[in-house]
């Protein structure tokens, strides 16, 4: 059996609904050539009744699904750098739970990494709950238009400034002014949310691992996903794709508790999410668990979910 082309790697754990969301964008993808690997969730009754149908859809598709055990830290780097031991394809899509995915974005992302030959292609998060919260001073974008070169970006300088424009709905208003023709790749510091890694060029920086030398980039917490995209702007040079085609359903929660730094204006949803894992009423569904109700882990390692 031939790998697929895309591990999409879900590293947060938020609520059924968020996961939900994902998987059901996922399921309606265009493009044929991938598989799901997310973390083993706490679910019960319902719940599990709806993923293990999104499961189905998915594995009837033809993309493979699975649940995986890990020890979970506390922030979802940790989490993607233990899924990211489950990928071998050539790319992985590093997605939020709780952001939904135009049915055509996967395919889009892997041809413009591919033309571009960058580390990365991220399609930031959209939130359209400020679509009519207009910010003309954070709408700033700065166009590729040559070749996607590494680039040395630090805190401060006018490069971060870019992250501005990944702010509320600002790509959303940049979608409806500026004509479209074809996609397009745009300048970044960072981006969140929805990101496609190249596997071979994520390992060589140490993947989400935090590094050992963080030089002009110490300001920037080690434990968040744009410390591992810095590397990557660096060394390779990575991109944001214009226009997104992702949205956030869900706001996220910063984990303040983990790392204040994380919870300030400057680094709040940087990365992959944050979000704490909802502990509480729900249980570890295991198969047979709930009569009629097969468990998460069935999908795990690729597994058809009984």
């Amino acid at each position: 059996m031939s790998l697929p082309t895309v591990d999409v790697l879900i590293p947060t754990t938020g609520p059924a609904a968020s996961l939900a969301a994902t998987l059901a964008s996922l399921a309606n993808q265009r493009y044929p050539s991938f598989r799901v690997t997310a973390l083993e969730t706490d679910l019960a009754g319902a719940e599990a009744v709806q993923l293990v149908g999104l499961v189905r859809v998915l594995e009837a598709r033809g993309h493979a699904t699975r649940f995986v055990a890990a020890r979970t830290p506390a922030l979802a780097v940790g989490r993607a750098q233990a899924l990211l031991g489950h990928a071998d394809a050539e790319y992985v899509l590093v997605v939020d739970d709780g952001v939904f995915l135009e049915a055509d974005l996967m395919g889009r992302l892997v041809a413009a990494i591919r033309a571009s030959g960058s580390a990365f292609v991220g399609s930031s998060v959209v939130d359209l709950r400020f679509r009519d919260e207009h910010r003309p001073e954070e709408e700033a974008i700065e166009f590729w238009d040559g070749p996607v070169r590494p680039e040395e970006i630090g805190v401060g300088t006018e490069g971060w400034a870019r992250r501005k424009v990944h702010r509320g709905a600002n790509l959303q208003h940049l979608r409806e002014r500026l004509p479209r023709t074809r996609d397009r790749l745009y300048h970044v510091a960072d981006i969140a949310g929805c990101v496609l890694y190249d596997t071979a060029k994520l390992r060589h920086v140490g993947g989400f691992r935090p590094p050992r030398d963080r030089g002009r980039w110490s300001s920037v917490p080690p434990t968040s996903a744009s410390a591992t995209q810095l590397r990557l702007l660096q060394r390779y040079g990575g991109a944001g794709l214009f226009p997104s085609g992702a949205y956030r359903l869900l706001p996220v929660d910063a984990e303040a508790s983990s790392s204040p730094a994380l919870a300030s204006s400057s680094f709040a949803g940087d990365g992959v999410g944050t979000r704490r894992r909802r502990r509480g009423r729900h249980s570890r569904m295991t198969r047979g668990q709930h009569a009629g109700t097969p468990g998460m882990r069935g999908a795990r390692r690729g597994g058809p979910v009984a």
